[in-house]
Formats: structure tokens, C-alpha cells, sequence
């Protein structure tokens, strides 16, 4: 069975970052899990930095008309849509100041890995960082986690009726 747009996109944001983000990491540890869907449970005990993927939902931007062949089958037309994704950053410290800041260095640099590879490995897709949210500090046991929020958004092309992006 065919991955789904919505998976595709996902797995291709996780496999863009999972090639690229190590050049833009100066220094700091490599993320250590990506989740897509994730149920928070997994977090506990986990091995940090995380990136979750959540997807947020999509919108049609814009369709062409169907046309017909010479035979007067109808043929797909093409669909612009756009797919929104939160990327959820998970880091652990021993301080709260400390997690802060490295939540934002690790969000600064995906927004630039992203950014720089916006067709997501050649994709019919662009990638935009849309905007980011404020980062919520939490505890587990000792530790001070931080989580922040990179929202993102995929347009993508596919043609209407296909499950799959133009390839």
C-alpha cells in the first residue's frame, strides 16, 4: 500500500533533517529520535535531543479543471495543497537557563536546515517555516526538559484522485 501525501511529506521532512541537520549543529549533539505521531509516553526515558512531527492538516490552495483525452476519457487535473507540520524539539538539562537555550539553538537550526533544503530531496514539495512558538519548560525527575515548536508548512503538487505526489 501506498504511503498517504501527509506520510510522505512526514518522512521526507524526517529524512531531509536526519541528512542535513548535522551541518548546521555546530558543535551540538546530534538529535537522537524523530517521531511522527508520537505518543508523548515514548519521551520518558528517551535518549535527548527528540523531534516529534506532528501534522497539523492541509488546505487545497488551488485545482485546475479536469481536461479529456482525444478518446474523451477524463483526465486528473492538478491540486496545490498545502500540509502544515508542528516539529516539536525535545532537549534535557541539568538547569532550566541551560535547556532555554539550547531548545532555541536546536529549533534555529532546523529552520536553516529546512530552509536550505526546502524540495525535502526532490520532492514536488516547498517547504516554509512559517513561524515559531514559545518554548514551555517541564521536569522529569531531576532533570529540566524544554520542549519548542518549529510550525511548517509543505505546499505540495499532486494530480486530483492520486493518493501520491507528482512524481
Amino acid at each position: 500500500m501506498a504511503d498517504t501525501v501527509t506520510t510522505q511529506l512526514a518522512n521526507a521532512i524526517q529524512g531531509t533533517l536526519e541528512a542535513h541537520l548535522g551541518e548546521y549543529l555546530d558543535g551540538r549533539k546530534e538529535v537522537q529520535n524523530y517521531w511522527f505521531d508520537p505518543e508523548f509516553e515514548k519521551y520518558k526515558g528517551a535518549d535527548y535531543p527528540v523531534v516529534a512531527i506532528y501534522e497539523t492538516g492541509d488546505t487545497v490552495m488551488w485545482e485546475t479543471c479536469r481536461g479529456r483525452a482525444l478518446d474523451g476519457t477524463l483526465q486528473p487535473g492538478a491540486i496545490c495543497s498545502e500540509y502544515g507540520f508542528d516539529l516539536q524539539v525535545y532537549v534535557k538539562c541539568a538547569a532550566h537557563d541551560e535547556a532555554k537555550a539550547l531548545c532555541d539553538g536546536y529549533r534555529d537550526c532546523i529552520k536553516s536546515c529546512l530552509v536550505d533544503n526546502d524540495t525535502l530531496g526532490g520532492l514536488a514539495a516547498e517547504v516554509a517555516v512559517k513561524a515559531g512558538e514559545p518554548s514551555f519548560p517541564f521536569t522529569e525527575g531531576s532533570y529540566a526538559l524544554r520542549a519548542g515548536v518549529v510550525r511548517v508548512t509543505v505546499t505540495a503538487w499532486q494530480m486530483q484522485g492520486a493518493t501520491t505526489l507528482i512524481a
